[in-house]
């Protein structure tokens, strides 16, 4: 005769469960953390509005403007791009990640599928030579001790201080100097439309003091989306 079988266990049919809630349990925590993180706290928001042109939208003009994230908390790839070096800060709620938008502009650059707005630094040069020297010394670094140093992007302050010593902006400038893209007609005023999609008609470049490699991961990952090149009706 067969031997009944073995009831489980009260320790095995319990603990499947446990590491099932204990599991949750961290990824509930986890999520939190990083929402937290993302939010901008009262004092940056303040510090965010004084450097960036008061209250005003930095992009039109306009008033009463929001705190925007450059980079967003959908961007997937943000832990990836600051464990690389290409980012200088390292939670999305720094002030580096901060652009006093206001409610309109705000909705068209958080927009990924059809963005309203773009900004990239206008001494696109300068961040080219230094990606190239960069990685020239970690070569040769590499080389000599074996092992790969961490990669070192231009900061605010770093882009803001070859601006001045190139005489593209005063002595007294604050920040570094941006080309502001308007990619589609977004407003709720009559502005002029034959510029757009282009420069107009914000024809000036801003000064921003956030992060200018936070501006070019946004303008790369909206150039890349096959979205925005249908939409216009480019080839």
């Amino acid at each position: 005769m067969l031997s009944p079988p073995v009831p489980l266990s009260t320790e095995s049919s319990l603990s499947s469960p446990c590491r099932k809630r204990k599991r949750s349990d961290v990824e509930s925590t986890v999520a939190s953390s990083t929402w937290s993180s993302s939010l901008f706290s009262r004092k940056a928001k303040q510090n965010i509005v004084e450097r960036n042109g008061g209250e005003h939208c930095w992009h039109c003009g306009a008033g009463a403007p929001h705190i925007a994230h450059v980079i967003g908390r959908e961007d997937g790839s943000f832990r990836d791009y600051v464990a690389s070096g290409l980012l200088t800060f390292d939670h999305l709620g720094d002030e580096q990640n901060g652009l006093p938008l206001c409610p309109s502009c705000h909705q068209a650059f958080d927009d990924l599928n059809n963005p309203g707005l773009i900004f990239i630094p206008t001494a696109l040069d300068y961040f080219i030579d230094f990606e190239v020297k960069d990685y020239q010394s970690r070569i040769e670094i590499a080389q000599r001790h074996g092992d790969v140093p961490r990669r070192l992007v231009p900061t605010p302050q770093m882009y803001s201080d070859y601006l001045k010593r190139e005489g593209l902006v005063s002595s007294e400038a604050v920040g570094g100097l941006y080309c502001r893209y308007t990619l589609r007609d977004f407003f709720p005023i009559h502005v002029v439309k034959s510029a757009i999609p282009g420069l107009g008609p914000f024809q000036e470049p801003g000064l921003w003091c956030g992060a200018p490699m936070a501006a070019l991961r946004r303008a790369f990952q909206i150039i890349g989306s096959l979205q925005w090149w249908e939409s216009q009706n480019l080839n």
